[in-house]
């Protein structure tokens, strides 16, 4: 083929015969447009290493490695027309990350973790960002070989609750130690020192007004009440009643003595429908006129 010179406008390779055609251009100005006469025919760089630069490609297909810059949040290497800093670029090595926008909306590490929204932690499979030090991840088990656990964590993971699963139990924890757990019998087991018990919040108090058998009203689940301070004679018998909307009458309404005469008093109870009896007995041989201090809790219970 012989060679020409073209100093602006359009090159057509036209022919009935394949072969191969050389074009080689210094720097112009304006647009060439390469027109090949088949869709069929391929366009081969003379090297590995050459590059095609600002082209748009219609309907092209690509075959072997297609090489991409790195790009970055702001500028993706993979994006589309009109909205160039949305799409997909490679922050570092075997790592695939997501841009909306020019913010980085997701990645997956080298390691196969993902995080959307944050970078995600070594130990961690999927790490999501809700709001600052506000995150939820799949992680393996915090308290159990084989589990796998879900935790709220804090953006830098080093502080987090987590709720495992293995097999047929479940374990919840605090601070990378468990607290509870429900078995496979469906027992639910307290397994730290802390106890079982309601928490700040929870409680009320109440004081009767002027006499022994004072009713009082307390709709709190735990609480404490103080009696009047009121002789009770001795081997007597006094009752009040405790009005709380959360009694229910198969409840147990659990009571205890936390004045410094306690053993001098025994205490009973009886639960009814929004309601308590407390019934308070002087075992003394002498009578006695403490401002008794009881502290109460409610356990709820059904009966089928």
């Amino acid at each position: 083929m012989a060679t020409s010179t073209l100093g602006s406008g359009t090159v057509v390779l036209a022919g009935t015969t394949s072969g191969t055609t050389t074009v080689t251009a210094t720097a112009v100005a304006g647009t060439t447009t390469l027109t090949l006469p088949a869709a069929t025919d391929t366009l081969v760089g003379k090297a590995t290493t050459d590059t095609l630069t600002n082209k748009t490609l219609t309907s092209a297909t690509l075959t072997g490695v297609v090489t991409f810059d790195a790009g970055t949040a702001a500028a993706p290497a993979i994006t589309t027309t009109g909205d160039t800093n949305t799409g997909i670029f490679f922050p570092a090595a075997d790592t695939i990350a997501f841009a909306e926008g020019g913010v980085e909306s997701m990645r997956i590490d080298s390691s196969g973790n993902v995080g959307i929204g944050v970078t995600p932690s070594a130990s961690v499979k999927l790490q999501v960002k809700t709001a600052t030090n506000q995150d939820l991840a799949v992680i393996s088990s915090s308290f159990v070989a084989g589990g796998v656990g879900l935790a709220a964590v804090n953006d830098a993971f080093n502080a987090y609750t987590a709720l495992d699963f293995q097999g047929s139990s479940i374990q919840m924890g605090t601070g990378g130690t468990e607290r509870m757990r429900i078995d496979s019998s469906g027992n639910v087991l307290v397994t730290s020192a802390a106890g079982l018990g309601y928490g700040t919040g929870s409680g009320g108090t109440v004081t009767q007004a002027t006499s022994k058998s004072t009713g009082v009203t307390l709709n709190k689940p735990t609480g404490q009440i103080t009696m009047n301070n009121a002789a009770l004679a001795a081997s007597t018998n006094v009752s009040f009643q405790l009005t709380n909307s959360l009694i229910a009458l198969t409840d147990t309404l659990i009571c205890s003595i936390t004045t410094a005469a306690n053993y001098s008093y025994q205490i009973q109870t009886y639960c009814g429908a929004g309601s308590a009896q407390i019934l308070l007995r002087n075992i003394d041989s002498v009578s006695r006129s403490e401002a008794i201090v009881i502290n109460f809790a409610i356990i709820k219970g059904v009966t089928a």
